[in-house]
């Protein structure tokens, strides 16, 4: 069997779980490591017509999930939030802490949760914290507190709790109409050919989430 490195090989989509997404209401969840591309990830949705929450500052996120759960007031505040977007939404996600125990504790709350696990390329996420000055500023001890946590996210992905989609921000990056369609079929959406071409360009050059600029960095 003959390869080309130069053009992109097909791969099918990663789901663990209990299978492809199920039709129907659903909430989605979007979780993975700080600087690890979930609000990419989550700008994607929202232009698939899935509402993710605020997008004002760029982030497409809804706060209040990104909160501890297991405080009474911030836990208030959450069902609030739920309430108000299932009765507004067939579908709508947000993204979700990356803890194990915040994401089934959000998960056992919403309406037939779907996950969308978002993995990056640990060398770049170690680049990209260490740029911005976050978590660490030795190698070591940033390479050390990434696996941990990322171990945390594999174990998500193992437990099967949830439909789950497991993506790879590097193929959002450079494969965006593979990666697109395939989280238009997990989540079931019915998303139109200019819906695809807008999730495609949030995470392209062109415009979009990639374009924004952070603390006068512009992302590569």
């Amino acid at each position: 069997m003959k390869y080309s490195f130069t053009k992109p090989q097909p791969v099918n989509p990663l789901i663990v779980g209990t299978g492809t997404g199920t039709v129907g209401p659903k909430t989605v969840m979007i979780a993975g490591l700080p600087r690890g591309g979930t609000s990419a990830t989550a700008a994607v949705i929202d232009a698939l017509g899935v509402p993710v929450g605020n997008t004002e500052d760029g982030h497409y996120e809804f706060p209040e999930f990104k909160a501890d759960p297991f405080s009474k007031e911030n836990w208030s505040i959450m069902e609030d939030r739920i309430r108000s977007m299932n009765a507004a939404h067939e579908c709508w996600g947000t993204q979700v802490w990356y803890e194990i125990a915040p994401i089934y504790r959000i998960g056992s709350a919403i309406r037939n949760p779907h996950l969308v696990l978002v993995f990056r390329d640990l060398a770049a996420l170690m680049q990209r914290c260490l740029l911005l000055g976050e978590y660490a500023t030795d190698v070591h001890e940033l390479l050390l507190l990434l696996t941990e946590e990322q171990s945390r996210l594999w174990h998500v992905a193992r437990n099967r709790r949830f439909p789950t989609l497991l993506i790879s921000f590097e193929r959002l990056r450079t494969t965006p109409d593979v990666t697109v369609r395939h989280i238009a079929e997990f989540l079931r959406l019915d998303a139109s050919e200019a819906q695809i071409v807008d999730a495609m360009n949030r995470v392209n050059r062109r415009g979009g989430y990639i374009m924004q600029q952070v603390e006068g960095y512009r992302e590569e």
